[in-house]
């Protein structure tokens, strides 16, 4: 268990499912997540994904993000680990709505990257934005993520394409912004 300012990060339990299987079949929650409208989750899609991915994995790790009070309000994970390189791809979402906006997306990306950087020792962090995600894209930069490419119109969304852009943190900018392990 990891604990930022705000947020816990655990393991994701089955007993999660149900909460999890909800946020994704929201059609605004699903194109942040998948980039466009929901595939109906069934509560079984979301059990077996939880009991294949629940647990650190020798190159991802899928979290549940509570509140420090115990509120469930997300989920976060590392991914596409290349350990010879020493890089990994983050993701997350804050399914409870009620709950963005309020600095809990930050301080998880935070204590991700603390995760990635600081125990997994990685050189690099990235991840991926659609185009018309403009709150994910502003949130990555004021964090320190340096926009490194643009897939372009690599999305079809909402009746139109739409641009995909990678942002990258190195160990060095992650030091330099959050006093981490050099």
């Amino acid at each position: 268990m990891y604990e930022g300012k705000l947020v816990r990060l655990r393991e994701l339990r089955l007993t999660d499912a149900e909460t999890c299987q909800a946020w994704c079949n929201e059609l605004k929650m699903a194109r942040q997540i998948y980039g466009g409208a929901p595939m109906p989750l069934t509560i079984e899609n979301e059990r077996d994904f939880i009991a294949r991915s629940a647990g650190r994995k020798n190159d991802e790790n899928h979290f549940a993000v509570d509140t420090l009070d115990g509120m469930f309000i997300g989920v976060c994970s590392y991914s596409r680990t290349n350990w010879k390189d020493r890089n990994c791809c983050i993701g997350w979402f804050i399914g409870d709505e009620s709950m963005r906006g309020r600095g809990y997306g930050t301080d998880m990306i935070k204590t991700l990257l603390k995760i990635c950087f600081d125990e997994m020792d990685m050189h690099k962090v990235y991840l991926e934005a659609y185009g018309y995600n403009e709150a994910a894209i502003r949130l990555y930069e004021r964090l320190g993520f340096v926009r490194e490419g643009v897939y372009r119109e690599r999305t079809y969304a909402m009746g139109r394409r739409w641009d995909e852009v990678r942002y990258g943190m190195l160990r060095s900018e992650y030091g330099a912004l959050y006093g981490g392990d050099d």
